[in-house]
């Protein structure tokens, strides 16, 4: 039923000081279902590297921008388990290396390894609520970029990634221990690793450090699977290749069970043919206790893997099979075996891929990447692709976008053999950067959800509901009110509980609003918006229909937002009360 909107115009209320470029309300936000992909982003590329399961049930993603700063920054953002976004920083003077790895630790802080300007490694040490606790760098007078960082038992860390600062001519893989204060306790370069190639490492149950890479030097032939054990000092105990005739890739490690580690990543050596996924678990001696391939015949990688609580295995990355028209997002849940226990695909007309994966507080699974698909902000780019899924890997309500995947293991073994490489002990230099954080403009947007989001709220009422929960509208106790039969009530409130984001130009005098895969924009006193671009008339009866300011407050037209948004309106006379539902029934 919409009689008020039929009969006049309604306006939301918005305070302009409350219109922050980016949202910085730590409250639980409640979203329309606690599985959903949205996307994050800014006028240029956008990209996810890494994403932590945070203790306060939040979700913290890091990544690569070139919307905010300038050239190239850092990008860290925190959301609640709803995709809502807490808060977002972006730390300057950060070279482009695809890469970036965080970590949570045990007392809460947020630990960063990232590549600066000057191609040293960067480590940066966060409070929980971004703010910079320890910042440093270390390398010598080459290249030095990191693709991992892990906390380990005694509180420190252990950062892996490549230099060519302590190598004659060829890059090296570089394993660097730091204390908790990013103190060097020790660094160790592993020779003939393909700097190409990431360098991954976890810490083993007997408190080695298993490293994980690719070499083309030894092995079978082409780019082999070079996994290599450190003891807690550094000292190197064995390393083995693992590889075919053609290309073998690792991409992630993750510590199994007692002493065991397990290694993804890709094979064209064996399998249905291209590139197809393999997984391996080794003993601490580094003896295969099974390995498998999963493929169509068509490209399948995966480039990030998560250990589940029912010690099975998650992974993360591509695939070109089941259907794709292009680079669709590949998840895949394995039991402690091996066994194929669920495999979906997030479908998309374009490139989209996920380059990391953890399991969520509630045991499903969020997945981070990229997304050409789904770029709302700009489609000649990229931006941040989120994906929370249920336990089973689902979304509720998602059909148009995920699809079950038909995948089967393969037993696959390549040939092992020792590989005499040679390690060496490095010392590395420990500066402070120049990094500096700020605050980006970043956009978000639903691809899909489940439930219905419902938001209530009535006139003289400070409080509104959202999916049965009362909360404040806002610390101002602003209240939905009625004048000159017009409705208004605050949007700022209203859009960030549907899940959306809200931004405010006080220059352009520019409103805007995302939710779902529609962006909208309002400028105060135009009778013109675009919605996803396209310009569009607020009122085409009454071209005087406007946003206004009016006693510090934004003022837009409810009827023309909410039905472009993809939103129900409905209004109840006879408790003064307005309902908006997200999506639309």
């Amino acid at each position: 039923m919409r009689k008020l909107l039929s009969v006049a115009v309604v306006l939301i209320v918005l305070a302009v000081f409350c219109l922050p470029s980016i949202v910085h309300n730590t409250d639980t936000v409640l979203a329309a279902s606690p599985s959903w992909a949205k996307i994050f982003g800014g006028a240029s590329g956008d990209e996810a590297f890494s994403v932590l399961q945070t203790a306060d049930a939040g979700i913290l993603v890091t990544g690569t921008t070139a919307s905010f700063g300038e050239d190239n920054a850092l990008l860290v953002v925190k959301l609640n388990s709803g995709g809502s976004i807490l808060w977002t920083k972006t730390f300057t003077d950060v070279a482009d290396y695809n890469s970036t790895s965080a970590v949570e630790t045990k007392s809460g802080e947020i630990a960063i390894a990232a590549t600066s300007t000057s191609e040293d490694v960067l480590f940066l040490k966060l409070d929980a609520k971004g703010n910079i606790l320890v910042q440093k760098t270390y390398g010598g007078d080459g290249k030095d970029w990191p693709t991992q960082i892990v906390q380990t038992s005694d509180g420190g860390f252990i950062i892996a990634g490549n230099t060519t600062s302590f190598s004659e001519g060829q890059g090296q893989g570089l394993i660097l221990k730091i204390d908790a204060s990013g103190g060097v306790k020790w660094a160790t370069t592993l020779g003939d690793v393909d700097t190409e190639k990431q360098v991954l490492a976890c810490e083993s149950g007997d408190n080695g450090i298993v490293v994980a890479c690719s070499t083309a030097i030894r092995g079978a032939g082409d780019d082999d699977i070079l996994v290599c054990k450190l003891n807690s000092s550094g000292s190197l105990g064995w390393a083995r290749t693992f590889g075919g005739a053609s290309e073998d890739v690792a991409t992630s490690i993750a510590s199994a069970s007692g002493t065991d580690s397990v290694v993804a990543g890709y094979t064209a050596s064996l399998g249905a043919g291209n590139d197809d996924c393999y997984v391996m678990k080794i003993n601490s001696s580094g003896g295969v206790v099974w390995s498998n391939t999963y493929g169509t015949g068509y490209n399948e990688e995966w480039y990030g893997m998560t250990k589940a609580s029912d010690s099975g295995f998650v992974l993360a990355g591509l695939t070109l099979g089941f259907d794709a028209k292009n680079d669709d997002v590949f998840l895949a849940k394995l039991n402690a075996g091996g066994a194929v226990q669920w495999a979906e695909t997030f479908r998309g007309d374009n490139s989209d891929y996920a380059n990391a994966v953890t399991q969520a507080a509630d045991s499903g699974f969020v997945a981070v990447g990229v997304t050409e698909s789904f770029a709302s902000f700009d489609q000649q780019n990229y931006d941040f692709l989120v994906i929370k899924t249920d336990s089973s890997g689902g979304i509720p309500g998602s059909s148009k976008y995920l699809f079950s995947a038909n995948l089967h293991a393969a037993i696959a073994k390549l040939t092992a053999s020792t590989a005499g490489i040679k390690s060496a002990s490095v010392s590395v230099g420990a500066a402070k950067s120049s990094s500096e954080d700020s605050i980006p403009k970043l956009l978000s947007a639903t691809i899909c959800g489940g439930s219905q989001t419902i938001v209530t709220l009535q006139i003289n009422n400070p409080k509104m509901n959202v999916n049965g929960t009362e909360k404040a509208i806002d610390e101002q106790g602003t209240k939905p009110i009625i004048k000159n039969n017009r409705t208004l009530v605050p949007i700022r409130a209203i859009i960030e509980s549907l899940g959306g984001t809200i931004a405010w130009d006080g220059t352009a005098k520019k409103v805007t609003l995302a939710l779902g895969s529609t962006t909208m924009q309002l400028w105060i006193g135009s009778s013109t918006a675009k919605v996803n671009g396209k310009d569009i008339h607020i009122d085409k009866d009454d071209p005087k229909v406007v946003p206004e300011i009016i006693n510090s407050r934004t003022m837009i037209p409810l009827r023309f937002v909410a039905e472009n948004l993809g939103c129900d309106v409905l209004w109840e006379s006879n408790t003064q009360t307005v309902t908006i539902k997200y999506p639309m029934s």
